[in-house]
């Protein structure tokens, strides 16, 4: 519906821009603002969309980026976030297992920092490369 919306708009910038006035001519105005009459009704009888309910397998896949389009570049980063992961889960292991990591506030907050930092912020920025990537090859292609 709202690439009908979008349509109608360019069809009246077009319509006006073939005119030599400012001014857009009242037929065009007049079926421009029954198409967007019915494009409203219509968007109206379907209701609001829907939310997807979001299940542990959505959010798993999101978590490992199995929607991303797959190209050479992002199934190679695609691994090394798989890989920063798994060191993400094994340096929380050791950190938050270490004795001195919870015997003070200084303690916990740098164990902490260094988590987020050493494990937790390269998976993040690996990550946003990829979705990046992918959205800029899903553009190319659709131009």
């Amino acid at each position: 519906m709202k690439t009908e919306m979008e349509i109608i708009d360019i069809w009246i910038k077009a319509q006006a821009s073939l005119t030599p006035s400012s001014q857009v001519p009242e037929g065009v105005a007049d079926k421009a603002r029954r198409d967007l009459d019915q494009a409203y009704e219509r968007m109206l009888a379907v209701g609001p969309e829907r939310q997807r309910s979001v299940s542990l397998r959505t959010a798993v896949s999101r978590v490992l980026l199995r929607h991303v389009r797959v190209t050479p570049a992002t199934r190679i980063l695609r691994y090394v976030y798989y890989i920063l992961l798994f060191m993400a889960i094994f340096w929380g292991s050791v950190g938050f297992s270490q004795p001195g990591a919870w015997r003070g506030v200084a303690a916990i907050f740098a164990t902490l920092t260094a988590y987020l930092i050493l494990a937790v912020l390269p998976a993040l920025i690996v990550a946003w490369i990829v979705v990046s990537i992918s959205k800029r090859h899903i553009s190319a292609t659709a131009q």
